[in-house]
């Protein structure tokens, strides 16, 4: 939680939670570990994801942009990235995409963006709607987390920016 709370992901995106498993992201067999750096190019297609899913429960997977469009001046916090709804244990493809993936696309010199993935455990199916992938700024991670009832189990962080 330390790392979530120095890079002000705690508070800006997420409530305090005491993370329960690590999550894996690997973009095109590279692995990318917590506050790396990613090039943009590398993440222009979804990651594979791994945590230690219960493979009886359902859990939610949410990628968001807290920058948008930059760190300093987040008018768009967040922009929604992908939101996949009922995943059986780690399976994402077992869940229902709310949100296409959109990989990182931070503006041309707008600095180091934090592109934030977070795993929510489910108490039970979840019945949501989104608005329209047109639509993906000003959103709030945090927001649908409480509408929808989930508790976070797991959240992970990296780094992409455009020169």
């Amino acid at each position: 939680m330390q790392a979530l709370q120095s890079s002000s992901i705690i508070p800006d995106v997420l409530d305090p939670f005491e993370p329960q498993g690590k999550i894996q992201i690997t973009y095109r067999h590279t692995p990318v570990h917590l506050g790396e750096s990613v090039h943009y190019d590398i993440a222009s297609v979804a990651p594979h994801v791994q945590w230690q899913g219960d493979p009886g429960k359902l859990y939610t997977l949410i990628m968001t942009d807290p920058d948008a469009p930059s760190r300093r001046t987040p008018r768009m916090r967040e922009w929604r990235h992908w939101v996949v709804i009922n995943i059986q244990g780690c399976e994402i493809n077992t869940g229902n995409v709310l949100t296409s993936y959109n990989g990182p696309t931070p503006p041309v010199g707008s600095g180091p963006h934090r592109y934030v993935l977070i795993v929510c455990e489910q108490a039970a199916r979840v019945a949501a709607h989104m608005p329209p992938d047109s639509d993906r700024g000003r959103w709030k991670a945090r927001d649908f987390i409480r509408q929808s009832h989930l508790t976070p189990v797991d959240a992970t962080f990296y780094f992409c920016e455009r020169y």
